[in-house]
């Protein structure tokens, strides 16, 4: 479950935009 913490920063990265 390590690729899901890199993904997961991305998506917030999203959500704010």
């Amino acid at each position: 479950m390590q690729p899901y913490s890199r993904f997961s920063q991305r998506i917030q990265i999203s959500t704010i935009r």
